[in-house]
């Protein structure tokens, strides 16, 4: 399968739906998750609420720390979704366990990718969905080539936007 690829700016969108990967950590302060804090502070608002409630019943489960926050296993797989407006949808995929920026440690879980893609196709089977080409990559460690295929199986409407000139 041939996903469609595009250049552009991932904000510039305003139908649809943004899937963007967050971490598990209760943060958005880094790459595109602290551009869509910044741009949809409603999305962060819904991002803290799922954490925080995971946070009550999973946190003293033997979860680790991360920059002093708690990294918390049993998000993964997980989604927050955003209504921005009815035809507007901003989606964040728990596929990111933990965070940091040590070189060679891939933080992004392609299962739990794979399980977040599922549950937005199941629900937006029939929207347009925007995903950064670099999603689970830079930052997050996650190898381009098998990310782009978990995209492929689970999202076959999905529109990748690489960096670039506005839409």
């Amino acid at each position: 399968m041939v996903m469609k690829v595009i250049t552009g700016d991932l904000l510039s969108v305003k139908r649809g739906v943004i899937a963007h990967q967050v971490n598990n950590c209760g943060l958005m302060n880094a790459g595109l998750a602290k551009q869509i804090r910044k741009a949809y502070p409603s999305h962060y608002t819904d991002y803290m609420r799922v954490y925080n409630a995971y946070m009550t019943q999973y946190g003293n489960l033997g979860s680790y720390k991360c920059y002093g926050h708690t990294a918390i296993p049993e998000l993964l797989g997980q989604c927050v979704i955003t209504c921005i407006d009815p035809e507007f949808y901003i989606v964040g995929v728990f596929a990111q366990n933990g965070c940091g920026r040590e070189p060679g440690v891939r933080y992004t879980d392609y299962g739990a990718m794979s399980v977040a893609f599922y549950k937005i196709h199941a629900q937006f089977s029939r929207w347009d969905v925007y995903i950064p080409a670099g999603i689970g990559g830079s930052l997050a460690g996650g190898d381009r080539s098998t990310i782009h295929h978990i995209i492929a199986r689970h999202l076959p409407n999905a529109t990748l936007i690489e960096r670039g000139m506005v839409l």
